[in-house]
């Protein structure tokens, strides 16, 4: 049983990362195996950070297509009157925000850190995972503070970092010691 793992890419690769590696049925048919591994493996990641952001987002990304809907509609004007728009429910998202993402980073981390041999593939994979996170944050954030000022919402900005410290945050976290995490 253990040689025909070791002799099968998706296999490998779905014992690696718990997934079902999906088989390419096309001109890469005749791609040599090394080839087919590396295409493979490119879809598997790519999965896996979408994944990881759509966890961490869950809730930002459902403002942002609730705020796109309205302004669609109301030619941009202010959410303010909207339920999602109010101090309360957007204080709510950045708290699940900050939570899911300190908990969903770390244990990413930490899963990246078991599997992958290469430091610099981990890297690599944690900075599009914070890349594609700080794309939405950054328009949540711009949303939030064109709406609200910090003088009218001070308990909001307490709460609400700008996307900069987000950004810092999250490549702190990313670049902690999996051993540290864990205690």
């Amino acid at each position: 049983v253990a040689l025909g793992i070791l002799n099968n890419p998706e296999s490998i690769l779905s014992v690696l990362f718990g997934k079902t590696v999906p088989t390419i049925n096309s001109p890469f048919d005749n791609m040599d195996a090394r080839q087919r591994i590396d295409n493979e493996l490119k879809m598997v990641c790519n999965t896996l950070i979408g994944d990881v952001v759509s966890e961490c987002l869950e809730q930002v990304n459902s403002f942002l297509v609730k705020v796109s809907a309205f302004q669609m509609i109301e030619n941009n004007k202010s959410i303010k009157s909207q339920p999602y728009g109010s101090i309360d429910y957007i204080k709510g998202v950045v708290t699940h925000f900050n939570k899911k993402c300190d908990e969903v980073l770390q244990k990413t981390k930490i899963k990246f850190s078991e599997v992958l041999v290469e430091e610099s593939t981990e890297n690599i994979l944690l900075n599009l995972v914070v890349t594609r996170i700080m794309e939405a944050y950054t328009k949540f954030y711009t949303i939030v503070s064109t709406e609200y000022t910090e003088k009218d919402a001070p308990d909001l900005f307490k709460q609400l970092l700008t996307p900069e410290l987000i950004e810092i945050k999250m490549n702190s976290i990313c670049k902690l010691n999996p051993q540290v995490v864990n205690k």
